[in-house]
């Protein structure tokens, strides 16, 4: 509707004449006498306020509180994979329930839930389906978190018995404390412990290269040469991994170590010869230079040696290379 200035015929002193209609006092007169006068309302309202200022300030603020708690307790509440370590690409691997059991220490039932997760693993990786290769870095990845349990409980063993020192003092000399509890028995050795350490990591490696996440498949090898620096699986799957990245500097270094361990390997030597021949097409096709000669065309005259050579290798890495490694 139209607003715009009124003449006094309205009913309004002549002093209203000029106003506009929301600023008309008859309509704020009506409005107060039927109940709608939303301005005197608020204005009331403050009054009241200003009253009981403190208990209305109190409730306020503890409204607020309670709602800023609520929105806090639902921001962060747990979430389908929100929680957990990333093995693969998009997904957190949960960590495993490593509850004790019966005359079992902590550490035995750490080591014990990484044992069975290496075994679950191998019964998902069986399946040779990329599903079942999933599963396999998740069950494989909850037996790594189960040995750094093990790892963080006798890093902080030493320090739970300093503070339990004073403890046993205090008894009297003579005597254990009843409350003592006997060490648990068979814990499992350092050796033990990094010997299963590098197989699950080998093994989440393997399950990688077949999902094609490369870079992590380089991060665990190289964490398990860490460990064992000779091991011929490790160094032939960082090979793999490093050449699928195409990069035949790192590549020829893990192949070169891998000779060094097992002399001859024939994976090894046919995914060198891969590499060469790779990198003489790319310089054939970069400079049109082939074996000392130039082609009138700009290509190598020898193509088909080389091309035998290049199907030699790829069919021993693909025998013997999945097989040795």
């Amino acid at each position: 509707r139209r607003v715009g200035p009124r003449s006094p015929s309205h009913g309004c002193p002549p002093a209203c004449a000029g106003a506009p209609r929301r600023y008309c006092c008859l309509r704020l007169l009506r409005g107060m006498a039927s109940g709608q006068g939303g301005y005197y309302k608020s204005w009331d309202k403050y009054s009241a306020k200003g009253a009981n200022g403190e208990d209305d300030d109190d409730e306020e603020e503890a409204a607020r509180a309670a709602a800023e708690a609520t929105r806090r307790a639902f921001d962060d509440r747990p979430r389908p994979g929100s929680t957990g370590y990333e093995f693969r690409k998009g997904h957190k691997t949960q960590f495993p329930d490593c509850s004790v059991l019966p005359d079992e220490g902590q550490e035995a039932a750490a080591y014990r839930v990484a044992s069975e997760r290496r075994s679950a693993g191998v019964e998902h990786f069986k399946e040779g389906t990329v599903w079942s290769a999933q599963q396999a870095v998740d069950a494989w990845g909850q037996g790594l978190l189960a040995l750094e349990r093990l790892k963080n409980l006798r890093k902080y063993k030493p320090l739970e018995a300093v503070s339990a020192e004073p403890d046993a003092q205090d008894d009297g000399g003579g005597g254990s404390s009843p409350s003592a509890v006997p060490p648990p028995a068979e814990e499992p050795s350092e050796e033990e412990v990094d010997a299963l350490n590098v197989t699950l990591r080998l093994n989440i490696a393997q399950a990688l290269l077949k999902l094609r996440e490369f870079e992590s498949c380089i991060t665990h090898c190289e964490k398990a040469l860490e460990l064992d620096p000779t091991s011929i699986k490790g160094l032939w799957r960082k090979a793999k991994a490093v050449w699928e990245t195409r990069n035949p500097g790192l590549a020829r270094e893990a192949l070169t170590r891998l000779l060094e361990v097992d002399e001859g390997n024939a994976a090894a030597v046919a995914m060198l010869r891969e590499i060469d021949a790779e990198e003489a097409r790319k310089r054939v096709k970069r400079t049109g230079v082939a074996g000392g000669r130039t082609t009138a065309s700009g290509r190598r005259a020898a193509a088909p040696a080389g091309g035998r050579g290049e199907g030699q290798g790829d069919g021993d890495v693909g025998g013997r290379g999945g097989g040795g490694g």
